[in-house]
């Protein structure tokens, strides 16, 4: 039996992790456009797809106007993570409209798709507009 406050299990296998309430980003696992096996990709603190945009840059978003109402930007105020994830792929800029900052993970913009109705769970962006808009799949 480990002693009270030991978190060495955090991490374990890829698949234990110790539970916090106040994780701002965190991981989804499932299937993914009919696939037979389970994906690992991103989400907000509720379970809420976040998605990459294909035709960005590294910080910068190319994603406005019409766009941006159907693929809004992620912005948190802080990064809570789980200890599989790092907090060195993780950073935040300034958008060039008015809808302020964007999180970025390895540079790449993240963004919520409007059809999930931030629901847990739905990755209806999955491949969206042309092809253009994916699930943010990290290194596990």
């Amino acid at each position: 039996m480990e002693p009270t406050g030991d978190i060495q299990g955090d991490g374990k296998g890829g698949a234990f992790f110790v539970a916090k309430p106040d994780y701002t980003i965190m991981l989804g696992r499932q299937t993914i456009n009919g696939g037979d096996d389970q994906t690992a990709y991103i989400v907000d603190g509720l379970g809420v797809s976040l998605y990459d945009f294909t035709n960005d840059e590294a910080n910068v978003s190319n994603c406005s106007g019409g766009c941006a109402e159907a693929w809004p930007p992620f912005n948190t105020e802080d990064m809570i993570l789980p200890s599989i994830l790092s907090a060195n792929d993780f950073d935040s800029f300034q958008r060039e409209d008015e809808l302020g900052y964007q999180v970025t993970f390895k540079g790449n913009p993240l963004y919520y798709f409007n059809n999930d109705n931030k629901t847990r769970g739905n990755v209806l962006g999955e491949g969206g507009a042309n092809g253009q808009f994916f699930v943010v799949k990290p290194s596990l």
